[in-house]
């Protein structure tokens, strides 16, 4: 299966963080108390004491609003078990996704206001599902942290450099790779479980009722080095960016790192590299570039410098991989990935039988939780 880190079970708001630096409906939550949620309840990120068919928390004990004065990281917002979320951790991340525009303070109060459910909803199920990954004996190692951070780079098609971001935008190490960990025991959690859920005859039954929708078509993961041309340069000014563009495709002919030989170029020439992740046959590439990909043949294949109207390229390719889903043994990590979320819900609806929850998106004063 393919990873669901930028899905629902566990995005990484560190990650998303990074993201957002690299590439350059809000409700009522004014209740004065927080909801105690016992094992075997469900956790609502409404207001506390709002009553939803068959899904009515049990009320253990009302806790006072806490006062103004309480600094923030005195305030929990959520906790699953001996891990908490503090009003202080909500704000840091508030301030580096929002930036204050010229609209309304109504606006951006609303915007605040659900930013911080969607920032607590998106806490509470990752801790959830690592708390009871862990209680089920589920681990992670540094290779497969390291094996994750690659794939979502690929995703999301930025190849940003993880440990100077950081430093950028004031997150740490170690709090970034704490919740890369408990994403991914999350989603060997639920992964574990689709088979509580789905037989193997149900899976099959899935993909019988509409093949079509789980076969992929044939696609290419390529590397490249790209050096614009904006139709204003020299004549001079074009021949150097040519034969720096040849110097390159040597370069990748014997295996270089391409975004380090990009960089490596006259700054005034802007070009750019490395892995551009999988293309299929209809892509964002200019015509004839996506044309080339599919042509080249052999694995490390290169190809010539290609001039379009963007620019020269140079293309290297990676990764080669036909059809896929012609039979249901071939499509049956595809069929998984659709019944993802359904296992998701049912995996955290089940782990609140085992874990003690508190939530309250008005604040809980640290002591009351002693």
């Amino acid at each position: 299966m393919k990873s669901k880190l930028l899905h629902r079970n566990g995005f990484v708001y560190v990650l998303f963080l990074l993201v957002m630096y690299a590439s350059g409906g809000a409700q009522d939550v004014t209740s004065p108390v927080a909801t105690l949620i016992e094992p075997g309840s469900k956790p609502a990120l409404s207001a506390p004491f709002e009553k939803t068919p068959g899904k009515t928390p049990s009320l253990k004990k009302r806790i006072p609003v806490p006062t103004p004065q309480l600094p923030p990281e005195k305030v929990i917002l959520c906790v699953v078990d001996n891990r908490r979320l503090t009003r202080a951790q909500v704000l840091r991340i508030l301030s580096r996704m929002i930036k204050e525009k010229n609209t309304s303070t109504e606006y951006n109060d609303r915007l605040r206001l659900v930013y911080t459910r969607n920032i607590i909803k998106e806490w509470l199920e990752r801790n959830l599902l690592a708390a009871e990954a862990e209680r089920e004996g589920i681990s992670v190692t540094n290779e497969e942290i390291a094996k994750q951070e690659q794939a979502l780079k690929q995703t999301s098609g930025i190849n940003v450099d993880v440990n100077s971001t950081l430093t950028k935008i004031g997150e740490s190490k170690e709090e970034y790779l704490r919740q890369m960990r408990d994403a991914i025991m999350g989603e060997k959690l639920i992964k574990s479980h689709i088979s509580t859920y789905y037989t193997e005859d149900a899976l099959r039954a899935i993909y019988d009722n509409n093949p079509a929708a789980f076969q992929r078509p044939p696609r290419v993961r390529v590397n490249h080095v790209f050096c614009p041309l904006t139709g204003n340069e020299t004549s001079s000014g074009k021949k150097a960016r040519r034969a720096f563009m040849e110097m390159a495709r040597k370069e990748a002919k014997n295996g270089a790192d391409l975004s380090k030989v990009a960089e490596s170029a006259d700054p005034s020439f802007n070009a750019i590299g490395g892995d551009m992740g999988w293309f299929y046959p209809d892509n964002r590439l200019p015509r004839p570039i996506n044309e080339l990909v599919f042509k080249l043949g052999k694995v490390g294949e290169v190809s010539g410098v290609e001039e379009t109207e963007y620019g020269y390229y140079v293309i290297r390719l990676e990764e080669k991989q036909p059809l896929m889903g012609k039979t249901y043994e071939e499509a049956r990590e595809v069929v998984m990935d659709a019944v993802f979320e359904q296992v998701r819900q049912k995996v955290l609806d089940s782990s609140m039988k085992n874990h003690k929850v508190i939530i309250n998106i008005s604040g809980i004063p640290e002591d009351k939780l002693k």
